[in-house]
This record gives C-alpha cells, structure tokens and sequence, in this order.
C-alpha cells in the first residue's frame, strides 16, 4: 500500500490578498466613511473598517449662541465661529450653531472685522447643544464685560488710575468717572450685561498707566456666585486677556464681592502684568 500524502492547506488570506480578490486598487486600501453622521459620531476618514481593533466613533456635540458687540449689545452678523475643525458664521440675529464639535472640551474662537478674537473653553457633551453667548470687543480698547444668568443684579466694578495719581472707581453710581472711562448700563434684569470701557486719554493721546482693577458685586445677593452663572471677560486693545467663571473663584459663594483680577497698563496700551484674583469675600476692601 503506497503511503498516503496529504495536500498542502491553503494559508490563510490577509486582507491585502482579499482586497485584490474584491477588485480593490491598491494593497494599502482603507475605509473612508463621512467625518459627520446624522447620529452626531464621526469616523476617523482614512482609518481602517470598523472592527478587528479599529478605532471606534468620535462622540460629538453641537454649541449655539449669539454673538453680540460689548458695548451696544447689537447682534454682529457674520462672524466666523470655529472649534476644532468645526465651523459657521452668525446669522443676522448674531445667532450660530456649531455641529459636529467633538464632545469634551472645546476651544471655541469667534472673530469679526473690527473686533478682538474671542475665545472660550465650552464643555460639550455627546449628542447635546450646549448654549455660549460671546459679547466681543471693538479692537483699540480695553474692555471688561459682565454677563450672568438667572440674578436680577449684579453690578461691574472697575478702579484705576488718574493722571494725578489718584484713583477713580465706575460703577453703577458713576457710569463715567473720567473722560477715557464709562460703564455702557447699570443692567438690573437675569441674563444682563454690563461692559466698562477704558480707551486712551483724549488729552494725553495715550492710555493712562498704572493699575487697573475689576471686579463685582452681587447686589441680588440671591442666588449666590457658584450657580448665578457670572462670568467676566476682559479683552485688551489687540488680544483677549481672559475670561473667568464666579464659581471656580475661591472663597465662600455666598459672599457679595468677586475681585476678579488686576492689570497694568502702559502708555502705549501693552498690559505688563496679569493679576488673577479669582476670589470671593465679604468686602472690597483693597479694590
């Protein structure tokens, strides 16, 4: 009897050879599905099938808001909105929506012609609009705007120097301490804003230098600064300087002052130093 002889076993396929087989060009072929689904993921564009390890959808989130000057309140139509690779323009409203921002925490930059770039860190969860408003600032100035949410009144505070050394504070009860100084409104109603603004000293052409101080009072008292959703934006002639929330300040929530921060200021309008204060108290003693 002859020996029996087996027959060699076919090697597996690798899925270059069934690619070929399937009429693909190309052995690096890849899936490229929409970056953007109706279902609010995305795939990777040029990443492998889904499946055998590839990886998995990208949650994302959509923001919407309006976008408004500073000063006026007046909608600005045709800002561009960005965050990541996401983007649109406002409507003639100044209303936006942003789809399809990948979920977590977005960078979200607004720019117009004849205004300062904004730009806000947004938490954006899956498959939710989250809601942002910007209030931006007309390139030139300085200007510090106040918005809140669901308190009747709070009341921006800004101090600084005067040309004979002495200091000025606007406020509610001094809309325009000095002539390169002015608070737009005392705003008493939830969802308000105010804005102070400071510009050069029209006698001396320049910016008075020295020390410049903002910060708030909670004059409702009700409800207190962790959930009356303030929150302080500071824009200087050509860059935004910060923007600050009152609940991550430290301090005790139920206190009426915020001292939010301090800059100084050089003739030319450069900002030589950034205080952050970012603290609640019971008295402005100091500001």
């Amino acid at each position: 009897m002859s020996p029996k002889t087996s027959t060699p076993q076919s090697p597996a396929l690798d899925r270059r050879t069934l690619l070929k087989r399937a009429g693909v060009a190309g052995a690096a072929a890849v899936w490229a599905v929409p970056t953007i689904t109706s279902t609010g993921t995305a795939w990777a564009v040029g990443s492998p099938a889904p499946g055998g390890g590839d990886p998995g959808p990208v949650a994302t989130g959509t923001v919407k808001g309006k976008v408004v000057d500073g000063a006026t309140l007046r909608p600005i139509r045709g800002a561009a909105v960005t965050a990541g690779s996401a983007s649109t323009t406002t409507a003639a409203d100044g209303a936006y929506t942003l789809a399809g921002v990948v979920s977590g925490s977005a960078t979200v930059t607004v720019q117009a012609a004849g205004y300062t770039t904004a730009t806000a860190q947004v938490d954006v969860p899956a498959d939710t609009t989250t809601t942002r408003d910007f209030a931006l600032s007309s390139a030139g100035s300085f200007r510090a705007i106040l918005s809140w949410g669901n308190v009747s009144d709070l009341d921006l505070y800004v101090s600084g120097p005067k040309p004979d050394g002495t200091r000025f504070t606007a406020a509610y009860n001094n809309t325009r301490p000095v002539p390169y100084v002015s608070l737009d409104v005392d705003s008493r109603n939830p969802g308000g804003t105010e804005t102070t603004t400071i510009t050069v000293d029209t006698l001396g052409g320049a910016f008075v230098p020295g020390e410049y101080r903002v910060w708030v009072n909670n004059y409702s008292g009700s409800p207190a600064y962790d959930v009356n959703g303030a929150r302080l934006a500071l824009f200087g002639p050509v860059a935004q300087l910060g923007t600050w929330e009152a609940a991550s300040a430290s301090g005790l929530a139920t206190d009426r002052i915020w001292n939010v921060v301090a800059f100084t200021v050089a003739a030319d309008g450069s900002v030589t130093s950034l205080d952050v204060r970012q603290q609640r108290r019971a008295d402005a003693a100091g500001l």
